[in-house]
C-alpha cells in the first residue's frame, strides 16, 4: 500500500496544477483530469485485489469505473473532444469519486489512508463548483445550434455518439442552471424532459414545477406563474420561497391591496424572481448570433463575387517578396481577412506548451474597468510578453510585416484556451475610454486600432468567429489568423467590427490574440477624407 500512495503523491507533484480551478472553462486542463483518473482507478484496482471479500461494494463502482478509462485509453483526444464526455469526467469527480471516498471510510485504517490521498487529489481536480458550467455547457450547445435534445440525452453531438447518455438528474441540473440564468425556455425545456424521464430520482416534480412556474414570471406570465405556485402551496404551505413568490404575483396581479414587509427580504434574497423585463435589442442580437453560427447566412452573390484570394506582399516589403502571404477577403466592409501558415507548428506548440502553465479565467471589462468573470466568456487565458521567448518575438515581427503597423504598441500576446461548449458572446474589441491602455511607463497607448486573431489548432466542429453585422464566420483553420481595424482611420469605433466565437461543438480550441494600439501607428495608417471612410 505504501508504493501505491507513493505512486498516488508523486502524481500529484509531477502534474504541477495548483493553479487549476474552473474546470469547464479548458478542455486542455481537462485532458491532465482524465489521466488522473486512469492512474486513480488503476489504484483503486490494486487496492481491491487485497480485498475482494469485504470491498466488494467498491468493486462495482471500480467495474463502472474502468470501462470510462478503457475507452479513455484507446484514443484520449477522441474521448475529450466530446462534450457529452468533457460534462461526465467533470461529474465523475464532482460526485462519483465523494462516493469511493464514503465507502473507503467505513473500513478499517488501510482504506482510511487510501481514502486521504483521494480526498487531496480530489482537491486538484473538479468539485461540485464545477458541475454547474459544465451543465450550463451543454444547455449553451443545445441553445445556439438548436440541437435535438432526445440526441444529446443519448449521446449523440452532431451524429458523433459517445454511448455516454445524459440522465434525468442531469436534465434536472440543467434545467435548474437555466432558470437561475434568466434562460427561461431552456428551463422550461430540461425541466419537461426531466419530468418525463423521471423514475425514483433525487428531485420532486414539484421542484421542476417550481424553477417553470418562476420562469413563466420572468417571462412576464405572472397568471400562469401564479397558478403553479398556489398549487404547489396546497402541497407544501410552509415553503418559504413559495410564499415570497405567491405575495408578489398577488400585489402585482392586484389581487393584494398592500406589501407585507416581509416581502422586502425575500425580494432582496431572491432578486432574480422579481425581474420581468426584457432587453429585445439583446435577445435579437443573440438569436442572430445563434443563426450565423449555425450557418444560416450566405453572402449576397453581388457581394461574394467581389471577394478574392491573392498572394500578398504588403507594397513589395523585401521581406514578403520571397515568400509572399495567402490572404482570403471575408468581408470588403468592414475589410476583414484570414491570412493562412502565419505560424509554423513548432513555434503554435511551444506557445500552447508554455501557456498551460499559466492559464487562468478569461475576464471581461466589468464597472470601472475592473476585470470581472461573466458567463458570456468561458475560456481560460494566458499572456506573454514579446520578449518572453522566441516564438512570440518572431511572431510580432511577422505581424508587423504582413500589416505594416509597428509593433511598439502591441499589447502582450493572449493566449486562450476553450472549454465545454467555450464561447465569447458578442461584443467590440475597441473602448469608449481608451485611456485605460497604458504602457508600463504610463504612457496612453490609444485604443485598439486593430485585432489580430490567430487559430492554433484545427477545430472539428464549432468554435468559429462570427462577425455581427456583416452575418459572416470565419472558420479556425491551424495556423491561419483573421485581421481587422477595429476604428475607422478617423479614429472613432466602428460598430460593424462586433464579433464573437461561437460555442465549440466537437473537439478543442486554442486562439490568440494581438491587439494593435493607435499610438505609433500615425503614419502607418492613415485618416480618410471622411469620418466615416473605410
Amino acid at each position: 500500500l505504501d508504493s501505491i500512495i507513493c505512486g498516488v503523491c508523486c502524481f500529484t507533484l509531477l502534474i504541477n496544477l495548483t493553479s487549476c480551478f474552473d474546470w469547464a472553462s479548458s478542455v486542455a486542463q481537462l485532458k491532465a483530469v482524465a489521466k488522473t483518473e486512469q492512474v486513480l482507478v488503476s489504484r483503486l484496482q490494486n487496492f481491491i485485489n487485497n480485498k475482494t471479500e469485504e470491498l466488494g461494494r467498491i468493486q462495482n463502482y471500480v467495474d463502472a469505473l474502468r470501462k470510462v478509462s478503457d475507452k479513455i485509453s484507446s484514443s484520449k483526444e477522441e474521448y475529450i473532444s466530446h462534450p457529452i464526455n468533457q460534462y461526465h469526467l467533470i461529474q465523475r469527480f464532482a460526485k462519483e469519486w465523494t462516493k469511493v471516498g464514503d465507502l473507503l471510510q467505513m473500513f478499517n485504517e488501510t482504506g482510511f489512508e487510501l481514502t486521504q490521498n483521494i480526498s487531496r487529489m480530489r482537491k486538484l481536480y473538479p468539485t461540485d463548483n464545477d458541475l454547474n458550467p459544465a451543465a450550463a455547457g451543454i444547455e449553451r450547445l443545445q441553445r445556439v445550434y438548436e440541437l435535438s435534445i432526445d440526441e444529446l440525452i443519448e449521446g449523440n453531438v452532431k451524429g458523433i455518439n459517445t454511448r455516454n447518455s445524459i440522465n434525468v438528474n442531469d436534465c434536472f441540473l440543467i434545467g435548474k442552471i437555466s432558470c437561475k440564468s434568466f434562460k427561461c425556455d431552456a428551463c422550461k425545456i430540461w425541466m419537461q424532459r426531466a419530468l418525463k424521464l423521471k423514475a425514483d430520482e433525487t428531485f420532486t416534480n414539484d421542484e421542476a414545477l417550481a424553477y417553470e412556474a418562476v420562469c413563466r414570471a420572468k417571462r412576464g406570465n405572472l397568471t400562469h406563474a401564479f397558478a403553479i405556485t398556489e398549487d404547489l402551496l396546497t402541497r407544501d404551505p410552509f415553503n418559504d420561497i413559495l410564499l415570497g413568490n405567491m405575495l408578489y404575483y398577488r400585489f402585482v396581479l392586484g389581487k393584494l391591496n398592500i406589501l407585507y414587509p416581509c416581502f422586502i427580504t425575500i425580494k432582496v434574497d431572491y432578486p432574480h424572481l422579481f425581474i420581468f423585463h426584457k432587453d429585445e435589442n439583446a435577445e435579437d442580437e443573440i438569436k442572430q448570433y445563434n443563426q450565423i453560427c449555425q450557418g444560416k447566412f450566405k453572402l449576397p452573390h453581388k457581394v461574394s463575387k467581389n471577394l478574392r484570394c491573392y498572394l500578398y506582399t504588403n507594397k513589395n516589403d523585401p521581406r514578403l517578396r520571397i515568400k509572399p502571404v495567402k490572404v482570403e477577403e471575408l468581408c470588403n466592409s468592414p475589410h476583414i481577412v484570414q491570412f493562412y501558415d502565419v505560424i509554423n507548428n513548432d513555434d503554435i506548440e511551444t506557445i500552447k506548451k508554455m501557456s498551460k502553465k499559466h492559464l487562468s479565467r478569461a475576464l471581461v471589462t466589468g464597472p470601472n474597468n475592473t476585470g470581472i468573470v461573466e458567463d458570456i466568456r468561458t475560456s481560460k487565458v494566458a499572456w506573454f510578453k514579446k520578449n518572453d521567448f522566441t516564438a512570440v518575438k518572431k511572431l510580432y515581427t511577422r505581424i508587423s510585416e504582413m500589416t505594416g503597423l509597428s509593433e511598439e504598441t502591441f499589447e502582450d500576446l493572449q493566449v486562450a484556451n476553450y472549454g465545454l461548449a467555450g464561447e465569447y458572446q458578442p461584443h467590440f474589441d475597441y473602448t469608449e475610454d481608451p485611456s485605460i491602455y497604458k504602457r508600463e511607463d504610463g504612457a496612453e497607448v490609444g485604443n485598439r486600432i486593430a485585432t489580430m486573431l490567430l487559430y492554433l489548432n484545427d477545430v472539428k466542429e464549432g468554435g468559429r468567429t462570427a462577425f455581427i453585422e456583416p452575418k459572416i464566420v470565419a472558420k479556425p483553420i491551424k495556423g491561419s489568423a483573421v485581421f481587422w481595424y477595429n476604428l475607422y482611420p478617423s479614429g472613432l469605433g466602428d460598430p460593424r467590427t462586433r464579433h464573437a466565437s461561437c460555442p465549440v461543438v466537437i473537439g478543442n480550441k486554442w486562439a490568440s490574440n494581438v491587439w494593435v494600439h493607435e499610438v505609433q501607428q500615425e503614419f502607418k495608417r492613415k485618416c480618410g477624407l471622411r469620418q466615416d471612410a473605410d
